[in-house]
């Protein structure tokens, strides 16, 4: 019996380690500065019903943003109603979900979050163009990262980064600096772009492919608010990735040219 009691004990402190810290949740907020492209101030606002957090926002970036439509990129920046519902303790999932396009989770500005993958199945970091702040907007007008979203947050020179977002299974996204002071890349991390810190799982985004996230270490719920058809599948590096595009084209260019 009292092994049995030990073991709830136990179980129940686990889970209240994977889940967001209130210091975390307070991380989600905006500077209210005006967009420049849509003059609309981004905002973000976290709901805690017990279970789930209700995540909302407009996914307008609350800093420098560059001209859209620009050079390289035709699309203009939207206001959106973006509702991410998460566990508000994540459970770790049998086998690693993959991500699907759209959004993967949010940053703590509302910004949605991306996998690295262009709509072409390429690395979408080396294929297309972004401002200086890592951010572009899709044709639905939804401006969001596929990679380090450096002006969403403040690195500390020699410190941890701090919380960067949350990826739509409810584990939380951390910067690239470790509690060492050192500068992670994909190498250092799990396949899914994350590492236990403490007890708690966490991702962290990086310079190198895949970036933010390459698979769901967490389940996701079924009403999560992000797509589940997978179309890109994030198992090779991003240069594999990039050559496997170029091949794609000419394989269509040559059928575009063929009697």
């Amino acid at each position: 019996m009292h092994s049995a009691v030990r073991l709830a004990v136990l179980a129940a402190t686990i889970l209240r380690l994977q889940a967001l810290t209130p210091d975390e949740i307070a991380q989600f907020r905006t500077t209210g500065t005006l967009e420049a492209n849509t003059g609309i101030a981004g905002w973000v606002a976290v709901e805690d019903t017990g279970r789930q957090l209700y995540i909302t926002s407009n996914g307008v970036p609350d800093h420098h943003t560059g001209p859209f439509p620009g050079p390289g990129n035709p699309n203009t920046i939207q206001e959106q109603n973006f509702v991410l519902k998460v566990r508000k303790t994540p459970v770790y999932a049998d086998t690693p979900g993959c991500l699907p396009m759209g959004p993967v989770g949010l940053a703590t500005n509302g910004v949605p979050l991306y996998n690295p993958q262009s709509a072409e199945c390429e690395d979408a970091v080396i294929n297309e163009r972004f401002d200086s702040c890592h951010g572009h907007p899709d044709m639905p007008g939804r401006y969001h990262y596929h990679q380090n979203p450096v002006c969403a947050y403040v690195q500390e020179g020699g410190k941890a980064s701090p919380l960067v977002g949350v990826a739509a299974d409810g584990f939380p996204i951390y910067g690239p600096v470790d509690e060492t002071g050192r500068t992670l890349t994909s190498a250092d991390l799990d396949e899914c772009h994350g590492r236990e810190v403490n007890g708690r799982y966490r991702y962290h985004v990086t310079a190198d492919y895949p970036y933010i996230l390459g698979c769901f270490k967490g389940r996701v719920l079924p009403d999560a608010g992000v797509g589940r058809r997978c179309v890109c599948p994030v198992k090779r590096t991003g240069y594999q990735q990039s050559l496997l595009g170029v091949l794609r084209r000419l394989a269509k260019q040559q059928k575009q040219t063929t009697p």
